[in-house]
């Protein structure tokens, strides 16, 4: 039997939004981390709510992620701010991510 993938860090299961979409009414995305290896990525706005459930899994500070019928890995860097923020940097961004309530 294969062995049990490793369990993401505790910090990061929930839902997650860009600290700019506090109290906003403009498009934005929704990350949901949860325990099952699954991440479910929102757009959400006035009158949009769309939604794609990816798999992921951490390699120390490196977040992997999988779209549904891809073979190909995406890879960001995460970590965890002072304030319990999430950060997150892929080609270059940084975004910071706030609990969503």
């Amino acid at each position: 039997m294969p062995p049990e993938p490793p369990q993401p860090p505790s910090f990061l299961l929930g839902r997650w939004i860009p600290d700019a979409a506090v109290g906003g009414t403009a498009p934005f995305v929704e990350l949901e981390f949860r325990q099952d290896g699954k991440l479910r990525y929102s757009v959400k706005g006035e009158g949009i709510d769309q939604a794609v459930i990816l798999d992921y899994r951490t390699e120390g500070h490196i977040l992997v992620t999988r779209q549904p019928g891809s073979t190909a890995d995406s890879r960001a860097h995460f970590e965890r701010g002072h304030d319990g923020s999430l950060i997150l940097e892929l080609a270059g961004k940084r975004g910071r991510y706030v609990r969503a309530n």
